[in-house]
């Protein structure tokens, strides 16, 4: 009973960012990797979110790392307070984010992006205010073959948020992945 015990520690361990106590990027690529196929299979709705603190070397560079390692924590706190109770919010890496949505459509994770977005610009972080740039897609915004494709193009709605001038939603769509060189819809920009 104690080995089981040690053992089932340490397997949470192995899953958990140590800094923010979210789940980590280890756990992020196991349980998109099952989700996507279970949705895949079964025709269930699945979302992505990425998040990426917005200009946090210079907030780093200007307060310092031990504010950063802060910023971190309290931007992972907002997230995961008001998130659903079915998501998962992960720390990607670096400032970098994410939350896997099991059963949400399109508009559902649209909608929870522009709350988180407002969220973590509503907190207060001594004094200071972050915000962050998400990206957002679902499994009806294409026929993604993998779980990889899948993350491609919330990672690519995130980057064009971060090109619209930060702070902001967009939503993934094929003409989004065209103009990087693959297929094609139209660039959905979600307002929040």
């Amino acid at each position: 009973l104690g080995l089981a015990s040690r053992v089932d520690s340490l397997q949470r361990q192995s899953f958990t960012d140590p800094l923010t106590s979210l789940a980590n990027r280890r756990f992020f690529d196991e349980k998109l990797l099952a989700l996507f196929e279970r949705a895949g299979g079964q025709g269930q709705a699945l979302a992505l979110l990425m998040i990426d603190i917005d200009h946090f070397k210079n907030f780093n560079d200007r307060f310092g790392h031990a504010w950063g390692d802060e910023a971190l924590k309290m931007v992972g706190a907002v997230l995961q307070d008001n998130a659903r109770p079915q998501d998962h919010v992960c720390r990607y890496g670096g400032e970098e984010f994410a939350v896997i949505m099991p059963g949400a459509d399109r508009a559902t994770a649209a909608d929870i992006a522009a709350h988180l977005r407002v969220s973590v610009s509503d907190a207060d972080m001594r004094g200071e205010r972050l915000s962050v740039s998400i990206g957002v897609v679902s499994m009806q915004d294409d026929r993604f073959t993998t779980a990889a494709a899948f993350f491609d193009a919330a990672d690519r709605a995130l980057y064009q948020a971060k090109s619209d001038g930060r702070n902001c939603v967009v939503g993934f769509s094929p003409t989004l992945a065209k103009r990087y060189g693959r297929r094609a819809t139209d660039l959905l920009p979600v307002r929040s």
